[in-house]
């Protein structure tokens, strides 16, 4: 009898555990809480690290509303598990949301003051929130920290084009080239800015390489196009794309 009873609550326990988890990572974590208590009480064991890690699978699906849920669930459990403030903000920039990810920035920042990421990250939500000035403060704070940092160059770049201080973008589109010569956003990056300040032909030259490097279909098709107005006939006519906004394709070429 006892080893009938042994094997009953084994598969008792199992069955609210699947069911956790579905209702957990399916929905919010409140929701599973409130319908599955017996489930709460077996995943409440489950680590703000195993939350974190399910997370950057739905992040990398690009799956926000779900990573956000485990992130949250996360700092909920352990409110000092820095990188879920760090994921978050990246998750929440992504979802429009730039207040909350300036919130969570700050909190990394607080907890992690000297790892660079936390101030790209900041930058970032800064930048594509057009506060331009705030953005390259902390590109600097994080090139400081990490001189070679990609991120930053190309970041604190669109910051300065952004203000209309194309020399300076240029700077650091062909530094960034310098370390990294077959990065074609920095290539794409600087054909944006030569075209903004009116160097038609050196736009040119590095939309072509740009070109010559990029394999995503869609951002070749654009690059194509500007190499086509900018090789327009109509010699009065000198096209300038409009400044950054926060649309993800103007988000990933510089500033479409």
């Amino acid at each position: 009898m006892k080893l009938f009873e042994c094997i009953f609550r084994l598969l008792f326990d199992i069955f609210w555990i699947c069911l956790g988890a579905v209702l957990v990572f399916g929905s919010s974590p409140e929701t599973a809480y409130a319908q599955a208590p017996p489930a709460a009480k077996v995943l409440g064991k489950v680590s703000a690290a195993s939350l974190i890690a399910r997370a950057k699978i739905f992040m990398g699906k690009n799956d926000l509303a779900p990573a956000a849920r485990c992130l949250t669930e996360a700092l909920r459990r352990s409110p000092k598990p820095s990188e879920a403030y760090l994921l978050r903000g990246e998750v929440f920039d992504k979802m429009g949301f730039p207040m909350k990810a300036l919130t969570d920035l700050n909190n990394y920042i607080e907890l992690r003051p000297h790892d660079p990421q936390g101030f790209i990250g900041r930058a970032d939500t800064n930048n594509f929130n057009l506060d331009f000035k705030a953005a390259i403060e902390d590109y600097n704070r994080a090139l400081r920290l990490a001189p070679n940092s990609r991120s930053a160059i190309l970041g604190r770049g669109m910051a300065y084009a952004g203000l209309e201080h194309y020399d300076l973008a240029i700077q650091d589109y062909e530094s960034a080239i310098n370390r990294y010569p077959r990065d074609n956003e920095a290539w794409t990056n600087l054909g944006m800015a030569y075209s903004l300040s009116g160097k038609k032909d050196k736009a040119l030259d590095s939309f072509k390489k740009a070109l010559e490097l990029e394999r995503n279909p869609e951002w070749r098709t654009k690059i194509s196009n500007m190499i086509e107005q900018l090789s327009s006939a109509h010699k009065n006519e000198n096209p300038k794309p409009h400044g950054p906004t926060r649309n993800p394709v103007n988000k990933a070429l510089g500033f479409w």
